[in-house]
């Protein structure tokens, strides 16, 4: 009994500091890094530059690309193992969208520079910090999932050789 209470507190936790870092992330890219057209790296920032170019919705498309994502990885790794995964896709995806709802417009349709015009570098230096640490707050609830299980996905997938590695590194 008390080994349950004590893994349903550690999920808990888990999830609850995947959200604080979501909610910190979706926070700083729509605030300091959308209205500077600033990308970010990982589907996000794929998503950023498709929204920039053509208009199409940030959010559709990264749902799009991860759901993408997602069907390959469930087959190879399974419904259990991706749990939180699949949790911190769709809580992004609504996070997003409902940051994107709230912030200001201005009289051509663009989101308002909240440090002003000009401030493109400060706001890229804030809202990188922000969403940096968001990755600290998400980062450690997973890797403490891969040391409890005892699982690397890069191993894992290694052992698979479902992707490419150069000859070197795989002899090496």
């Amino acid at each position: 009994m008390i080994k349950n209470k004590e893994f349903i507190l550690s999920e808990v936790k888990d999830y609850v500091f995947i959200t604080l870092g979501l909610l910190l992330y979706s926070t700083a890219f729509t605030i300091f890094l959308m209205p500077y057209e600033i990308v970010t790296g990982g589907v996000t920032g794929m998503s950023a530059i498709i929204y920039y170019a053509t208009g199409f919705k940030l959010e559709n498309t990264y749902m799009i690309i991860n759901i993408s994502l997602l069907i390959v990885a469930l087959k190879i790794l399974g419904f259990r193992f991706m749990m939180k995964t699949i949790y911190a896709i769709f809580a992004l995806y609504f996070m997003l969208m409902f940051a994107q709802s709230l912030m200001p417009l201005d009289a051509n349709g663009n989101f308002i520079k909240v440090l002003g015009e000009g401030q493109d570098f400060m706001s890229m230096v804030i809202g990188c910090c922000i969403t940096g640490s968001s990755h600290c707050c998400m980062r450690e609830q997973i890797q403490g999932y891969v040391l409890r299980t005892g699982t690397n996905i890069g191993r894992y997938l290694y052992s698979k050789q479902l992707f490419f590695l150069p000859a070197v590194w795989r002899n090496g």
